[in-house]
């Protein structure tokens, strides 16, 4: 945030979400428009899809299933795991 501003963030105690607001400008791709007020975008449409395995795939396999251990066991108990970048404001 320095970068920014060295006056109004000279350290990171100084930054809160009231004080970056300002310098944030969020685009999100489901509210944009054209000049007549339609959407540029669809809707987006997510589905779940099972997919098969195949013993061409099995170190695709090991990795996914270590990642997803890590994830559910080891990341989320880590003391750091719980700070985010949100936690900061």
């Amino acid at each position: 945030m320095s970068l920014l501003d060295d006056d109004v963030f000279p350290d990171m105690d100084s930054v809160s979400r009231d004080r970056v607001a300002p310098y944030i400008i969020r685009t999100e791709k489901r509210k944009a428009i054209d000049a007549n007020g339609k959407p540029l975008f669809r809707p987006r449409r997510t589905q779940m899809a099972q997919v098969a395995w195949e013993t061409r795939h099995h170190l695709q396999q090991l990795l996914y299933e270590a990642v997803t251990d890590y994830v559910r066991e080891g990341y989320t108990t880590r003391p750091c795991a719980r700070r985010n970048a949100t936690s900061v404001f």
